[in-house]
């Protein structure tokens, strides 16, 4: 926004530009996903637009079991064609017990709409995803978040928002896995949310 605003200058408009969320929208229902979740929220974003980007799945179930095991409760982000797919990866793994409360899915929230994408982000303790809409919306507010360029653009597109963030970015999804995400989940809470003790 900064640099846009020099385009506001020729007409003698001097004020430098904002961007900033109304959280006010959301209260009600992060109140009553927290009231329903009963533990901590780990948001877990495993897509991007392009497959090519996204970490196999498996990474991302391995990095929930870990979550959950430290008492986090993972929020699974997507449409509802991707939720679907995990959900038959989850069944196909003979996993069926995480559809029995040990982890909750966006579309299980509400009506599925942005604002309840938005409300079950800001519920959440924490953040963990692709360069993609929901790890902005998170960054945008103040949620911390593990970003994944795996690959992407860093230096362009990295979070600007007012959360603290940590990178995991690599040249392509191979070399990543649980054990490197739950390093930076566990650098991240240290930092920002040493409440939680992770």
């Amino acid at each position: 926004l900064k640099s846009l605003s020099h385009l506001l200058k020729p007409l003698g408009i001097e004020t430098p530009l904002e961007c900033s969320l109304n959280e006010q929208a959301l209260n009600s229902r992060r109140a009553e996903i927290l009231r329903q979740a009963k533990r901590p929220i780990a948001a877990l974003h495993p897509f991007a637009g392009d497959l090519r980007r996204c970490l196999d799945l498996k990474i991302f179930l391995e990095t929930a079991d870990r979550l959950n095991e430290k008492g986090f409760l993972p929020l699974w982000i997507g449409t509802p064609s991707e939720l679907s797919r995990l959900r038959s990866l989850i069944a196909k793994r003979e996993r069926a017990r995480r559809l029995d409360g040990e982890d909750l899915f966006l579309d299980e929230i509400g009506a599925g709409g942005v604002l309840d994408l938005a409300a079950a982000v800001f519920a959440s303790a924490f953040f963990v995803g692709h360069d993609s809409g929901p790890l902005h919306l998170a960054n945008s507010l103040g949620v911390p978040a593990v970003a994944l360029f795996t690959p992407g653009e860093p230096l362009r597109t990295f979070p600007q928002g007012r959360g603290a963030f940590r990178m995991i970015e690599r040249s392509s999804p191979q070399g990543v896995d649980a054990a490197q995400i739950m390093a930076e989940v566990k650098r991240l809470i240290s930092d920002e949310r040493p409440e939680l003790h992770f």
